[in-house]
């Protein structure tokens, strides 16, 4: 099992906030989708219940912010594809009981002048990045960009987002995280043939592998999410 301890503080730099309702949705961004998206949304005012929802941002910006080493000239392309497919796939997806469900887009449009790239937030979900008062988590902007751009920085992402959702951000927070958990997490079948499997000749099947499980999935996750800002994690054993 794993413990998990996260302390707030003051330094607001680069902080967005998200409705618990929102953190709770399902979307299909990738990683490099999901940072574009991060940048955007780390410029609204969340307290605020009136933000410009065509949010503009220097290309340049978002270009050091990723971390790309591009040449200029291949920005344009570059961002436009990356933005078509965070646009694409941000739609929300909300389960509610008896059948009951809610889809909806996060953001609507995307407009490029020369410097600069707009995303624009779809109006009804609006709600649950601004004007927040309570029943929000809040995420740093620096921890975000720092999660690798594959199915690690993914998975990392949603611990990341997953230990948020169950914290108090006034308090030292401590969170005990079982195989189990992780698992359901990070959406891993019970049955499959992954780095967390081996054949058993015996049973003559794939058989769930604890060691590889944590060397293979667990160890790539918890060191990304080990180098976000006021967050330890200490190995409890099985």
């Amino acid at each position: 099992v794993m413990e998990n301890k996260r302390l707030e503080t003051s330094e607001n730099t680069g902080l967005i906030a998200i409705s618990k309702t929102l953190a709770r949705a399902k979307d299909g961004m990738s990683m490099q989708e999901r940072k574009l998206a991060s940048i955007y949304l780390s410029k609204l005012e969340w307290k605020n219940l009136n933000n410009n929802l065509e949010i503009w941002v220097e290309k340049s910006e978002i270009v050091r912010l990723l971390g790309s080493k591009m040449d200029s000239t291949d920005w344009s392309p570059y961002l436009r594809n990356l933005a078509q497919n965070m646009v694409r796939h941000s739609e929300l997806h909300f389960d509610g009981e008896d059948g009951e469900w809610d889809d909806m887009p996060l953001f609507a449009r995307r407009k490029s002048t020369k410097n600069m790239l707009m995303i624009k937030i779809y109006d009804d979900a609006a709600k649950l990045l601004q004007g927040l008062e309570c029943d929000y988590i809040t995420l740093f902007l620096s921890d975000i960009l720092n999660f690798t751009p594959n199915i690690d920085g993914t998975r990392a992402y949603r611990l990341y987002e997953y230990l948020r959702l169950h914290s108090d951000t006034r308090i030292i927070n401590t969170r005990i995280i079982s195989t189990k958990e992780f698992k359901e997490l990070f959406d891993i079948p019970k049955d499959g043939q992954g780095s967390y499997m081996h054949f058993d000749q015996k049973k003559e099947k794939y058989i769930f592998d604890r060691t590889n499980f944590e060397k293979r999935v667990l160890e790539p996750i918890l060191d990304m999410v080990g180098e976000c800002n006021h967050v330890v994690l200490h190995n409890y054993g099985t």
